[in-house]
This record gives structure tokens, sequence and C-alpha cells, in this order.
């Protein structure tokens, strides 16, 4: 025999995946700063008159490389969120009018709007080390 809330309980994601939707996001954003840092300045000459020098080709391709892959990770996170909340709150919820009304729905949502967030910075972070020049940014 069955009881109502039985029926109404909603279906639960794994905590693994709550947990990378949440914290995904900030974790790769982390990650990429930290390296853009401390990489951009490790790479350039402390010579304000060798600015204008491009910066070695590698360095500019690890930056590529890790910044994307922070870029990818946060977008995984975002995606993961948003997979979670559409298992949690069922396909019919709106994604705009329905207020969390659990711990899982509201990491979910929580987990979306920080990876959007963190994705645009990491994206426009990026732009930097292209567009201005690795060793005009850093000093």
């Amino acid at each position: 025999m069955s009881t109502p809330s039985d029926v109404e309980r909603p279906q639960t994601v794994p905590r693994k995946h709550l947990w990378f939707g949440f914290a995904g996001a900030s974790v790769a954003w982390i990650l990429a700063l930290a390296l853009d840092v401390t990489w951009t300045g490790r790479g350039c000459p402390r010579s304000e008159t060798v600015l204008l020098l491009p910066a070695e080709t590698w360095l500019l391709v690890s930056l590529g490389l890790i910044t994307f892959g922070m870029l990818a990770v946060a977008a995984g996170a975002g995606l993961t969120s948003y997979r979670n909340w559409r298992t949690i709150a069922g396909p019919a919820a709106d994604l705009f009018s329905r207020e969390p009304h659990s711990r899982e729905e509201f990491m979910a949502i929580f987990g979306m709007i920080v990876s959007t967030s963190l994705a645009i910075g990491i994206f426009w972070f990026s732009l930097a080390v292209y567009l201005i020049g690795m060793c005009v940014r850093a000093h």
C-alpha cells in the first residue's frame, strides 16, 4: 500500500552529480584564474622596453588549452545542474517561475546560475590574453 507522500516524492539524482553541478564551475574558475595569473607573469620579461615582443607560442597554447578546458568544465557543470533540476522538478516545471522547495532543487538552480556566470567570466578573462597580449596584460 502506498501513501500519497510516496507517490509525490520527486526523483532523486546522485550526490556526485549534485555536487559537481554545484561546485564544478567554481573550482574551474579558481584553477583557470590561478594558472592564468601565474603563467602570464612568469612568461613575460620584467623590462618595460620589451612589452611589444610576442609571448612564446607554447605558453599561449598551454594557456589556451587550460583556459578553454576549464570553460568546458564550467559549461559541463551548468548542463549537469540543468539536468539535475529537470530530474528533480519534473519535465513540466518552468525554470523561471518555479521556486526551489528542497535542498537538491536549490543546489541545481544555484549551480546553473553560478556556472553560467563563471563560464562567462572565464571566457572574458581569456580574451585578454589573445586580444590585448599576454605581456601587456601581465604588466
